[in-house]
């Protein structure tokens, strides 16, 4: 009784503005984030990596987002012109093709990753002037709402001490560094550590999925990674486009491309194309 008489007491100090970020000891924060270094990703064991992470940001530091009628992005790189055409072909990919980790999903997790811009996702896939890709736009339906947990925070939260403000600034920039780390061809492990920061840290029970900055974009855009429960609920497909990239501009957040083929229906599980 008495331990659930602490949990009541911390409850209704939590609810009264108390930020647990106000007590945290800077110095032990410090010593386990240089303990980290010593992590081998490729052979810690779930667990190992769950306490690790919790020794480090201890509670939940995650706030929301929301969209309602901003529309999102998807890109697929493609052979020459190749049309797409089926559904599942603009969703998230069917468990069975999952094959290996991305920076939120394990082997056999469906996500769907898009972009809350059209540039990123061309970073993110790589695309080179003069290749082919399929630019897929969607939108949220009526009446529904897509919320987000923010895997990096923009903002401080409010109430905090200055103890308070140089553990969150501490804690964040670890959160940054460690999910949105490059990975290549032989560091697949380390997406390891980002989605284990997503699932423990920030799976919160009304998010619809998570919204991060783009790492290949050089951070100019925002990615969403979406879970298919809430894609099948929320989100509408609006049109996909059979382009050709032409040129990246210099400022990096724009691009010339042709478009050769449109499909902006989907009849019997099948796109319909206007051209």
């Amino acid at each position: 009784m008495e331990d659930v008489s602490k949990i009541d007491d911390y409850l209704l100090k939590i609810k009264n503005g108390y930020n647990p970020l106000n007590d945290i000891d800077v110095s032990n924060l410090l010593d386990s984030i240089e303990k980290w270094k010593d992590v081998d990703l490729r052979v810690i064991s779930d667990d190992d990596l769950s306490n690790r992470l919790l020794s480090i940001v201890p509670f939940y530091m995650a706030s929301m987002s929301e969209i309602t009628t901003q529309k999102i992005y998807r890109v697929r790189p493609l052979v020459e012109e190749t049309r797409l055409t089926t559904k599942d072909e603009i969703l998230y990919p069917q468990i069975e093709k999952i094959n290996k980790a991305g920076r939120i999903n394990n082997a056999n997790e469906a996500v769907l990753y898009c972009s809350m811009d059209q540039v990123s996702p061309i970073y993110e896939c790589k695309i080179k002037e003069k290749e082919w890709f399929a630019l897929i736009q969607y939108s949220v339906k009526a009446k529904n709402k897509i919320n987000l947990s923010n895997i990096i925070q923009d903002k401080m939260p409010d109430g905090l001490n200055d103890n308070g403000q140089l553990a969150f600034k501490i804690m964040n920039n670890f959160i940054r560094t460690e999910f949105t780390k490059p990975v290549g061809i032989g560091t697949e492990y380390l997406y390891k550590a980002s989605r284990k920061i997503c699932i423990d840290m920030f799976d919160l029970p009304d998010s619809d999925g998570w919204i991060y900055h783009s790492v290949a974009s050089f951070v100019n855009g925002y990615n969403v990674a979406l879970k298919p429960v809430s894609v099948d609920k929320k989100l509408q497909f609006d049109c996909v486009l059979i382009c050709q990239l032409f040129k990246i501009n210099d400022d990096k957040k724009s691009y010339n491309f042709y478009v050769k083929h449109k499909a902006n229906k989907i009849i019997e599980d099948r796109l319909v194309y206007e051209f």
